[in-house]
């Protein structure tokens, strides 16, 4: 569970800097 769960923090985590950089960006 551990194993699978953390590529997927991994990926979300990945999404969230997206998001703040475009956010950066946008303001």
């Amino acid at each position: 569970m551990y194993a699978v769960s953390l590529p997927l923090r991994q990926t979300l985590n990945d999404m969230n800097m997206e998001i703040v950089s475009i956010e950066k960006k946008t303001f």
